[in-house]
Formats: C-alpha cells, structure tokens, sequence
C-alpha cells in the first residue's frame, strides 16, 4: 500500500455498538470485493456504550485496516479527513448502516471523471481527499446535514459537486431525487 490506500472510510459514531460491527465488516468486505486498498476510520464522538471496545477487538481480531479515533463533539468526519491517507474519502454515517454499498463504485467512477464531491442523498458522500480537505475542516454534523453543508461549501470553493440527481445518475439515484422533491 505505499502511497497510501485508495479509500479512506470515515465513520463518526457515539453510542451505536449494536451497528459499528457489522457495519464495519461490510464496509471491508465491500472494498475487498472491488479489489480496492482502505482503511477505516471509525470516529468516537463521545460514546459511552462499548463501541470503541467492539471496535478495537475487532481491528485486533479481523480487520487490521480499522483505525478508531476520537472527536470532541460533531466533528467526526472533520477529525477522519483530516488523518485520511486515502485517495478517496468516503463519508458514511453510521445511522445508515444498511443502506446499499453499491453506489459507492459509481460515486468513485464520477471523482475519476473530474468530479470533487458526489453526494448520494440519504446514503453517503464520496469525495476527492485532497481537493475536499480544507471544505470539510471545521465542518459539524452527521448525515444529511453534514452532507449538504459540505455540498455547499463545495460549491462556493467552485469545487465540482455532484448531487446524483443528474441525467447521468443511475436509475435507483433519479428515482430516489424525484421522491425526495414529492
């Protein structure tokens, strides 16, 4: 892996031990399965449960590309970007552990197009790490929120967002836009 992973993974969680796991390991699995070199950065924003516990088990036991690291309130994904080593960054919110993982080979075909940010409304955000770092520094939140403050910032750096909603999106990406606008 010199010159560092393709992917870096970034995934703030507080007190979500029943999904930091499973998620963890399909999100691995997923990045094997594309042939892709990753690391994990799982973020502790303050959880009290046992998830940094499961986590480092986890990384000791299965998966020695999981890093866990800590955030003072909301600032996971800022704290993960910025010790990100990965091409790409991919910022998944752990509230949406289940939701489908194949997006993320289209959203990463997009930053190869000339793309910096591609947002998969209600699903994750994939963007170019060293052209989406100093957007995402100091940036709050989690999920939609963050996701749309960080389109935003994007925007106004003049930085090529993509908000899948486009032409060119998959079908499952138009389909879910023209829901979300209903």
């Amino acid at each position: 892996m010199s010159g560092g992973p393709e992917v870096s993974v970034v995934v703030p969680f507080r007190d979500d031990e029943e999904r930091v796991g499973a998620l963890a390991r399909r999100l691995a699995g997923h990045l094997r399965a594309l042939g892709l070199s990753f690391e994990l950065l799982f973020v502790d924003e303050d959880a009290r449960d046992n998830s940094v516990a499961l986590l480092l088990l986890l990384r000791d036991r299965e998966l020695p590309e999981l890093r866990v690291l800590t955030a003072s309130g909301a600032l996971g994904f800022a704290v993960g970007a910025q010790v990100a080593r990965g091409r790409a960054l991919w910022f998944f919110d752990v509230r949406q552990a289940d939701a489908p993982l194949a997006p993320f080979a289209w959203a990463r075909r997009r930053l190869a197009e000339g793309i910096d940010v591609v947002r998969v409304s209600g699903r994750f955000t994939v963007a170019r790490r060293t052209r989406v770092w100093p957007v995402v520094a100091g940036l709050p939140g989690r999920g939609d929120a963050f996701a749309s403050a960080l389109a935003a910032r994007a925007r106004r750096r003049r930085l090529a967002v993509d908000t899948a909603a486009g032409r060119e999106a998959p079908l499952w990406a138009r389909l879910l836009g023209a829901f979300a606008k209903a």
